[in-house]
C-alpha cells in the first residue's frame, strides 16, 4: 500500500500561486522598473560655450551660466523644472574647434587630434579651419560639468559674487555686474531680451573639471 500524501486540487493551486508568486518576485529584483533606473543615472546634456568662457571654466574662473528660459513664464513657479538638467546630471561642453592636422593641410583627413578656439590656434599654424561649437562631435568633447545647483530667477538680480563666478577676467573685476551685462546684451539685445527687459534665466552651478596639463593633446580619436 502506498505511503504518499494525496495532493487535492485545492492543494496543488495553492502551491501554483506560491510558485508564481515566487517567481514574479525575483524578476522584480532582477529587473527594477524603468523609473528606478533612469532616476539613478545621472542625465547628460550638451552646451555651447565661448571661447573665451571655456577659458574661464579651464581657469577655474566660471563655476556658474545663465541661460535664457524659452518660453519667459508669467512669474517663477518652484514647479518650473529646468530642461538643460538637475542637480547630479552633467554637461559636456560643445566649443569652437579643429582637427589639428588641418591647420598645416587643408587637404588632411577629419580625425583626431583636436584643438580648441579657447587655447588659441597651434604654434606654427599655416591655416585657421575653426569649426563651430554646435558641430563638436562628443568625442572631441574634453570638459564635462557636474551640475551642483539650478535656480530661476531674474537675469538683473545677479550679484558681484555670482558675477565673478560667470568668468569675470581680471581687467574687469572692479566691475563685474557690469561685464556681464555687456555680455548678456551681446548675445541677447538683439531679440529683445536683453538686460534692460529683465528676462527669467536659469542659474546653473556647477563643478570645474580638472584641466588638461597645457601641451597635452586632448581628445585624441
Amino acid at each position: 500500500m502506498s505511503d504518499r500524501k494525496t495532493v487535492t486540487p485545492a492543494q496543488r493551486q495553492a502551491i501554483a500561486r506560491l510558485l508564481i508568486a515566487t517567481l514574479r518576485e525575483r524578476k522584480t529584483i532582477a529587473t527594477p522598473p524603468q523609473t528606478m533606473i533612469e532616476a539613478s543615472v545621472p542625465r547628460a546634456r550638451f552646451m555651447l560655450f565661448a571661447p573665451p568662457l571655456v577659458r574661464a571654466i579651464l581657469d577655474h574662473r566660471k563655476t556658474v551660466t545663465r541661460r535664457l528660459i524659452s518660453p519667459q513664464p508669467a512669474s517663477s513657479h518652484s514647479a518650473l523644472r529646468c530642461p538643460l538638467g538637475s542637480p547630479g546630471d552633467r554637461i559636456w561642453v560643445r566649443e569652437k574647434w579643429g582637427y589639428r592636422a588641418q591647420f598645416f593641410d587643408r587637404r588632411a583627413g577629419s580625425h583626431g587630434p583636436y584643438v580648441y578656439a579657447a587655447d588659441g590656434s597651434p604654434l606654427g599654424a599655416k591655416h585657421h579651419p575653426w569649426k563651430p561649437s554646435l558641430h563638436m562631435p562628443r568625442k572631441a568633447c574634453r570638459l564635462v560639468l557636474s551640475i551642483t545647483e539650478v535656480r530661476c530667477e531674474r537675469v538683473t538680480k545677479i550679484s558681484v559674487r555670482e558675477a565673478l563666478a560667470e568668468g569675470c577676467p581680471a581687467e574687469r573685476s572692479q566691475d563685474p555686474v557690469g561685464w556681464f551685462r555687456e555680455v548678456w546684451d551681446h548675445y541677447y539685445a538683439r531679440g529683445g531680451l536683453g538686460w534692460k527687459s529683465n528676462p527669467w534665466v536659469w542659474a546653473i552651478a556647477f563643478n570645474v573639471p580638472v584641466p588638461c596639463p597645457l601641451g597635452t593633446p586632448r581628445g585624441e580619436g
